[in-house]
């Protein structure tokens, strides 16, 4: 399936620092690959919203295509450790992509086998220069918001609506590749869930 071009309308080209040492045109191709990764290729991954209790660490393994190798690597560590229980990891998994999401108490779960994200949103990017590394390469630090409303499922079969909402903030390292030109080499956020309403929350284009 083809990827929404978020960065359609995007025409206010990249000032500062960040631009000034990377170049306006190559942090706008970050935010934009940026963007699409966390909206339709990380946050809001269809097979992995609904519950699942024998999730495997290779579930998760498509995020990988996005990052340094040494990020991956600790990555399936920390996806192993959040699939064992582990609260920070589970934090640190969930701060980049979204899994068995449920509410059990109220009997709310994502149905399987449907297209389950409404509404993607986005807002523009904060950059800056990251010169805090031991190797002394300089990296992309880049903070934007996204929110979206994930489709529930009552009991009954009604539905009900999820609105939630995250800052998230990637270390990026320019890596040379034409299909991935951006590598992810730490990123650091929060999420924010709403709370769930029977109504169809109103539709909020990206910006």
């Amino acid at each position: 399936m083809a990827h929404v071009d978020y960065c359609a309308g995007q025409t206010t080209p990249f000032t500062g620092e960040a631009a000034d040492v990377f170049g306006a045109d190559n942090v706008m191709t970050a935010y934009c690959d940026m963007v699409t990764m966390t909206l339709d290729d990380s946050t809001f991954v269809n097979s992995l919203l609904p519950y699942e209790p024998n999730r495997q660490v290779a579930d998760f393994s498509f995020v990988k295509k996005y990052m340094t190798a040494t990020l991956a690597e600790s990555w399936d560590t920390a996806v192993a450790q959040a699939l064992g229980g582990d609260k920070d990891a589970i934090a640190t998994v969930s701060t980049l992509t979204f899994y068995n999401v449920r509410f059990p108490e109220e009997g709310l779960n994502v149905p399987k086998d449907t297209a389950s994200v409404l509404n993607k949103s986005f807002n523009p990017a904060v950059t800056e220069v990251d010169r805090s590394q031991a190797d002394g390469e300089p990296r992309l630090y880049m903070t934007f918001d996204v929110s979206a409303t994930i489709l529930l499922q009552k009991p009954d079969g009604t539905p009900a609506f999820l609105p939630v909402s995250k800052t998230i903030h990637y270390n990026l390292l320019p890596d040379g590749n034409a299909d991935i030109p951006w590598r992810i080499d730490g990123f650091t956020g929060d999420y924010r869930f709403s709370p769930v309403t029977d109504a169809m929350p109103e539709v909020v284009s990206g910006s």
